[in-house]
């Protein structure tokens, strides 16, 4: 009654559901000992109760879940509340194992994943605003900053990621979806995507490195479910970009933009990533069916 007097009073469409508290009191003394693992069972009973009825009274509202404590980030909860906040480490790094993890059980559209201000308030690391606009674009794409505390430079970037997230978001939340590369193989150093558009026109292809080597042998991406015998051209190319480097401003000679392959050299020859002389590395390939 409280939550549905003020949907009811103020017009609101977006509320996260936020409860940074784990269940600690799991135990009831209105059960017997042998009853007691009832406890938790019920709790969430009661939230599915309290979400149907409010979900239903409010269709028009989007609801966010949030990962922290309280037992809501299972498969059960995106029936009332289709995104979840995936977790309150926005360190562009750690998210590259959060929501390749999160991957293997919820699609990128249900995780909530934004942009965050640097040095990271959790990590201290400092990343480029390209690879944190990446990271985040895997997902619900967002901002979680003082945009009054922007520079000017990082407000133009600001409108830059948001043209190409419009351009891309339809196959991000809404086509499938491959790990290309897992960062919890390996060295733990890379991590690569995949994204397939529902019609099979658009892929979108990132990659991240989070460390340079030395002498480092050249990286092939071998893309997944193309078509063997058809013409893909590179709509799109965005190279790695040191921390002073403006968005979109290709590094190498031999960029990628407007050259064209078929399915079967991208899945079994691949793309080959530039030479890397940088930390915290973030590629982007946007690619259509020709």
């Amino acid at each position: 009654k409280a939550v549905s007097k003020i949907l009811k009073e103020v017009p609101i469409d977006y509320v996260k559901w936020d409860m940074n508290r784990h269940m600690a009191e799991s135990f009831s003394n209105l059960l017997p000992p042998e009853r007691q693992l009832e406890t938790q069972h019920r709790y969430m009973l009661g939230l599915y109760g309290i979400l149907e009825k409010i979900s239903q009274d409010f269709p028009d509202v989007l609801f966010e879940s949030c990962s922290g404590g309280g037992g809501r980030f299972d498969a059960g909860i995106l029936y009332y509340m289709p995104q979840t906040w995936t977790s309150d480490n926005t360190d562009a790094v750690s998210r590259l194992s959060i929501q390749t993890g999160t991957s293997y059980v919820f699609p990128p559209i249900a995780m909530g994943s934004h942009i965050s201000v640097v040095p990271n308030h959790q990590m201290g690391r400092i990343t480029p605003m390209q690879m944190r606009a990446f990271v985040a674009m895997a997902g619900d794409f967002g901002y979680e900053l003082d945009i009054c505390k922007m520079p000017d430079k990082d407000k133009e970037l600001v409108k830059q990621h948001i043209k190409l997230f419009k351009e891309i978001r339809p196959t991000i939340q809404l086509g499938s979806f491959s790990r290309l590369i897992s960062p919890f193989e390996g060295n733990h150093n890379e991590t690569a995507w995949q994204f397939v558009s529902q019609d099979k026109q658009q892929i979108v292809v990132m990659y991240f490195k989070v460390l340079s080597e030395f002498a480092h042998n050249l990286k092939v991406l071998k893309l997944r479910d193309l078509e063997p015998d058809a013409e893909y051209q590179i709509k799109t190319y965005i190279p790695a970009q040191k921390l002073a480097y403006e968005f979109g401003v290709a590094t190498d000679e031999n960029a990628y933009e407007n050259k064209r392959f078929y399915g079967d050299e991208l899945m079994y020859n691949g793309l080959i990533v530039e030479k890397i002389e940088c930390d915290f590395a973030s590629y982007m390939w946007v690619i259509e069916k020709v």
